[in-house]
């Protein structure tokens, strides 16, 4: 401990240290809290300015700096404890079959400042090796031709792998086994005859900026490696797997790339890993693999033009699917064998096929979109039952639906001429199946695509060249917004249809328009009508062909002189008369001679002398 004094000399431990007027110059030291603390290498003296006069200071001398030019003598400045940082001089040959440089201490640094250290490709022969070492930190090194060009083994822990390169090595470039909380940052290894970075029965390491490029087995391997973080790395273009999971739990991949190998990502018995923003494009199979593996997050990754799949599930269960994109691979997202997992918000769109399923049941698929698809946007085989499809959005439809046995669903546009007196939504799906089946289908819309009330929006099926409509349907008023079907019959376009035009009238006269209006389809009537001089609805003449629709409304008499009804109509075709209250008419409803093909439903017509009465219509 000193004080300062102005032009004052003080002696410790042998340096000599001037303070002039608050400033220190010293040699080779550190001054505790302040911003200097090693003293660049060359320079003799360093000024340390803005001290206080009279404040105590702590003052220690730091280890020296030392530089080595071979094998033998880097591993003797690494033994030797006054040498805290080694440098590397000039570039090594390595040529005996043993390890060139083998840490022999703990806390030190090993600059190659660039230069190379190669080997001559023999079995065993190790660049650099820690064996139960730590707080390490090795940097700048360029290693090439050994057996494995930097391994830490047996517990070496809190060591720093910096800027390396560790390229065409016989077995590894980097090699961590039983070791854990290691930083490996911004290092490349390239073109190693098995994997760039292996790490075996290692955890908690950080890889942040790694290069793991044209291995000839993997770029990136982790084998019952737990609890690591993997950020921002890239394993492109290696002869197999770009980043290979293998019996590691609960890591983190984030921002990582592995694309144009055979499988971008790979896991195997491996579970509650979190993989976030991964690129994983080009690969022969596979942008993501999953095989015998659990509860797994996969959230806003992109898988794309894979020649396989984007996201393969095999055997895998309970897995968290969201936010990914799988664009332009054969399949988009495909489960075999596979069950409980959940695929919600994911974009797989211009595919051969969308979303497959193969004998995997009891899956939640949420909100996907699957549109230009070639093939199919959803695809289903035989033994994929209890899935649960929601809001499945193609290019033409929205849908959701359960199912059973084998279907296949696409968007389509529509294949002809509306059925008379209805217009499509523009929402079509062509629905097909290879073996006795049935889908639970309900079809979405927004409020804006349709006017209607419940009743008016139907299901229809377009097969062998004409429309027909489908049993079962029904809809759910105004404020829900889907229809729905049980279809057991499929090979068809199903499209959800409305009945042409809707208008409204609230009296016996503006009803009367409405009905021989040629643009009024549906005319519903608003509020109840009290006539007192004429029959309301007389036999309008455009009256063919439409649907009436009193919506509960009452149509009454006020007086009590004969010969007036509350609907009648002469010749008139094909009408529809619903939900009509008429009370105090002679005839409530009357349909005379060759009024054809109607339909009364839902009609209450009391108090009348005659409540409903046909004649001379069939």
């Amino acid at each position: 401990l000193f004080k300062t004094k102005q032009s004052t000399v003080f002696i410790l431990v042998g340096v000599a240290v001037l303070v002039v007027a608050g400033i220190i110059v010293l040699n080779s030291l550190e001054i505790v809290g302040m911003a200097i603390k090693d003293v660049p290498s060359g320079e003799t003296q360093k000024a340390v300015e803005s001290l206080e006069p009279a404040k105590t200071y702590s003052i220690f001398q730091t280890a020296s700096v030392c530089y080595c030019d071979s094998c033998d003598t880097c591993t003797e400045k690494l033994k030797d404890t006054s040498c805290r940082t080694v440098y590397l001089t000039r570039n090594i040959n390595h040529v005996r079959n043993s390890v060139c440089v083998h840490f022999p201490e703990n806390g030190k640094v090993f600059d190659c400042q660039n230069h190379k250290i190669t080997g001559s490709n023999a079995r065993y022969q190790y660049a650099i090796r820690l064996t139960t070492k730590h707080h390490n930190t090795i940097r700048n090194c360029n290693i090439n031709n050994h057996y494995i060009g930097i391994a830490l083994t047996s517990s070496s822990h809190h060591n720093n792998l910096i800027n390396n390169t560790v390229n065409k090595n016989t077995d590894y470039g980097i090699f961590l086994a039983g070791s854990s909380s290691n930083t490996l940052t911004d290092n490349i290894a390239n073109e190693n005859t098995k994997h760039g970075i292996f790490l075996e029965s290692s955890s908690s390491n950080t890889l942040t900026g790694n290069t793991a490029n044209k291995n000839n087995e993997q770029g990136i391997f982790l084998n019952s490696a737990s609890s690591n973080t993997i950020t921002d790395n890239t394993a492109n273009e290696n002869a197999n797997i770009g980043i290979y999971v293998k019996n590691s739990d609960q890591n983190i991949f984030t921002d990582n790339t592995a694309s144009s190998n055979v499988d971008g990502i790979r896991l195997i018995s491996s579970s509650d890993n979190n993989f976030s923003k991964n690129i994983a494009n080009d690969n022969s199979f596979y942008g993501f693999h999953i095989e015998k593996s659990l509860n797994n997050d996969l959230n806003e990754n992109n898988a794309s033009k894979n020649n396989e799949n984007g996201f393969a599930f095999v055997s895998s269960s309970k897995n968290d699917v969201t936010d990914n994109t799988a664009v332009s691979n054969k399949v988009g997202i495909h489960l075999t064998s596979s069950d409980n997992n959940k695929i919600s918000n994911n974009i797989v769109n211009s595919n051969s096929y969308g979303i497959v399923l193969h004998i995997s049941p009891e899956n939640e698929i949420n909100k996907n979109t699957a549109s230009g698809n070639t093939m199919w946007d959803f695809a289903s085989s035989g033994a994929s039952t209890g899935n649960i499809i929601t809001d499945l959005k193609t290019k033409t439809a929205t849908s959701s639906f359960t199912y059973d046995g084998v279907i296949r669903l696409k968007s389509a546009e529509n294949p002809g001429s509306n059925p008379t007196g209805y217009k499509n939504i523009n929402q079509f799906l062509n629905i097909t199946n290879t073996t006795p089946s049935w889908i639970f289908l309900n079809v979405s819309y927004k409020p804006s695509d349709v006017l209607f009330v419940e009743g008016d929006l139907e299901m229809w099926k377009y097969s062998s060249g004409s429309w027909s409509n489908e049993t079962g349907t029904e809809t759910k008023g105004n404020t829900l917004t889907y229809v729905y079907a049980n279809i057991t019959n499929f090979s068809s376009v199903f499209a959800p249809m409305r009945l042409k035009t809707i208008c409204f009238c609230d009296s016996c006269e503006n009803c009367t328009d409405k009905l021989n209006d040629s643009n009024c389809d549906i005319i519903h009537l608003t509020k109840d009508i009290n006539e007192g001089s004429n029959t309301c609805i007389d036999n309008p003449d455009d009256f063919n062909n439409k649907i009436f629709d009193c919506q509960g409304h009452n149509i009454n008499y006020t007086r009590s002189d004969s010969n007036k009804h509350g609907i009648y109509l002469k010749g008139k075709e094909n009408n529809t008369i619903r939900n009509c209250n008429i009370t105090n008419w002679e005839y409530g409803i009357w349909l005379y001679t060759n009024s054809n093909n109607n339909t009364l439903t839902n009609n209450t017509a009391n108090s009348n002398n005659i409540g409903i009465y046909l004649q001379s219509n069939s």
